[in-house]
């Protein structure tokens, strides 16, 4: 962004993410390498773009990007954005037989980074507290961004426990459901100590589970935003 490029959209995908999107490639499409990776998708008129393009490799290669590619085609280009696009689905299924928290945050583009790191200290505190209580799974998450605007979502992945009752199976897991919820307002935490927002895009929703306080101050903000959007449309 300071040199001046600005892409049309920048996706964050972590390595389980990239790992899901290998395996929806076409088979005449690379796999990329398993680590985190960095999308853009440029736009603009023909003259541009190829400046663009020149001028975000050079900025990537100064900055330690590895393994840099470019779609050999438009076509090639549409097919990566449709398997970004529908990759929520894709995700939904890593993890088999678990129960799926999504939540999303935002913060100034230059306090990403710190957040994503930190949100990863945070989930290795929880899953030692998992383990110290003798739990035998952890708690497993990934993460996806548009990180073009500081805005990015964690997928949390809770393993149910089947247990027999009377009636019949029944599938749940309290206990890791509340660490998920503690990562998830730990991170709404974070954001906002940043001069963030507890959601990027998708709403702050019942599920945030933040401190009372936090959840108090949060509710009366958004509802007077609404209450004065209401007034001006009617």
């Amino acid at each position: 962004m300071k040199s001046g490029i600005e892409p049309r959209c920048v996706e964050l995908l972590d390595t389980t993410c990239i790992s899901a999107v290998n395996a929806s490639l076409p088979h005449q499409t690379p796999p990329f390498p398993l680590k985190p990776h960095i999308f853009f998708k440029l736009s603009g008129p023909k003259s541009l773009v190829p400046a663009q393009q020149k001028s975000l490799l050079s900025t990537l290669q100064r900055e330690g990007g590895t393994d840099l590619r470019l779609a050999k085609s438009q076509e090639e280009g549409g097919e990566l954005w449709d398997i970004r696009k529908s990759l929520v689905l894709s995700l939904i299924h890593v993890y088999p037989g678990c129960e799926v928290i999504g939540t999303d945050v935002c913060v100034p583009i230059s306090r990403l980074a710190g957040l994503i790191e930190q949100y990863k200290v945070d989930q290795e505190r929880i899953n030692g507290e998992i383990e110290k209580d003798g739990g035998e799974k952890r708690l497993q998450s990934l993460i996806m961004g548009h990180v073009g605007d500081g805005n990015f979502h964690s997928l949390m992945y809770v393993p149910w426990i089947v247990w027999l009752t009377f009636s019949a199976f029944e599938k749940g897991n309290e206990e890791m459901k509340k660490k998920a919820q503690e990562l998830e307002s730990t991170l709404v935490m974070n954001a906002l100590a940043l001069d963030g927002t507890s959601s990027g895009e998708h709403g702050v929703g019942i599920h945030k589970l933040v401190p009372t306080r936090l959840h108090t101050k949060l509710t009366t903000r958004n509802s007077s935003v609404k209450n004065t959007i209401q007034r001006h449309c009617h």
